[in-house]
């Protein structure tokens, strides 16, 4: 067999490998009009900065975020403050996703598993896209009204649950921080001191309390829903329980668990002592608008643990 033939048995034999390598992974050869190499998000990488809205339909749960008074929101839970690491790698997705190749329909997914994702700038809808499974670093991806499929890549492993979405935590303090505690309950009052800053409480009567369980709580305290209050709590209603925090900063937590419909919800509004430092006086007027006027369901465990929970 001369040299000549050798060669072109070799690289018939490379070119065949390599087809079933594309087949293995659900690939056909690209056609002349698949925009190979151009964004999978064409016109919201054009528009940039415009985009004002993002609707996502993930497993049956519907996400609607919008930009309002410069923060992203969450239709779904009240118009509330969107979770801002969520949202930005959701844009950087939206942003960076190429399309790589073509790609076989049969290989995309079951509708239940696949993420719609739309993209407006004010009522403008710029793109529908729906992102199918992944497959290694890339995901099967098709725009609307193109029966094209392809692999594209961007990182779309996206929350799948309305709490994820939301800006978190409600509370994180360390205890050693917290200066004071009082509960209030129809039991009556009980209160809680750390004066010496060493995570060693006291009650009235300068005895030693462990409290531990109670302050780990509020160590990373998450929320799994918001509603505004004037939409959802009646005026009438009484909380089961009041807990009020005071940090050594003069940092103020005022806390109120209702029990509504078998759930707990949680308001909290902050506040500072008489005498705050600017810093202080700042964080409350900033941060206010996060807590003040919003209703949390918090978690049912954290809840009956918050309303039965007595200082010994």
């Amino acid at each position: 067999m001369s040299k000549k033939t050798l060669l072109t048995l070799f690289f018939c034999v490379v070119a065949a490998v390599f087809a079933a390598m594309l087949v293995n992974i659900g690939i056909n050869k690209p056609n002349a009009s698949a925009p190979i190499g151009s964004y999978l998000f064409e016109k919201s990488n054009e528009k940039g900065t415009e985009i004002s809205k993002i609707v996502l339909e993930i497993k049956g749960l519907k996400i609607t975020l919008h930009y309002q008074d410069k923060f992203w929101r969450v239709t779904e839970a009240d118009d509330y403050f969107a979770d801002l690491l969520a949202v930005n790698n959701l844009v950087q997705s939206i942003n960076n996703a190429k399309i790589e190749i073509a790609a076989e329909e049969k290989n995309f997914a079951e509708p239940a598993q696949s993420i719609k994702i739309k993209t407006y700038a004010g009522e403008e809808l710029l793109d529908d896209v729906t992102i199918g499974k992944k497959q290694n670093n890339f995901y099967y991806a098709k725009k609307a009204n193109n029966p094209n499929v392809y692999l594209v890549s961007g990182d779309f492993d996206l929350p799948k649950k309305l709490q994820y979405w939301l800006q978190h935590p409600l509370i994180s303090l360390e205890s050693k921080n917290i200066e004071s505690l009082v509960q209030i309950s129809a039991s009556g009052k009980q209160f809680a001191f750390n004066p010496y800053r060493k995570d060693i409480f006291y009650d009235i009567n300068n005895n030693k309390v462990d409290i531990k369980d109670l302050t780990n709580q509020f160590s990373w305290l998450s929320y799994k829903n918001v509603k505004r209050t004037a939409n959802f709590l009646s005026q009438d209603e009484k909380p089961q329980k009041t807990i009020i925090l005071k940090i050594a900063t003069g940092l103020i937590y005022d806390l109120r668990l209702y029990k509504i419909s078998e759930n707990y919800w949680l308001t909290v509004k902050i506040s500072a002592d008489k005498l705050p430092t600017k810093a202080v006086a700042a964080y409350v007027k900033d941060s206010a608008v996060f807590y003040n006027d919003w209703l949390f369901e918090i978690d049912n465990k954290v809840g009956n643990f918050l309303s039965s929970y007595q200082i010994r």
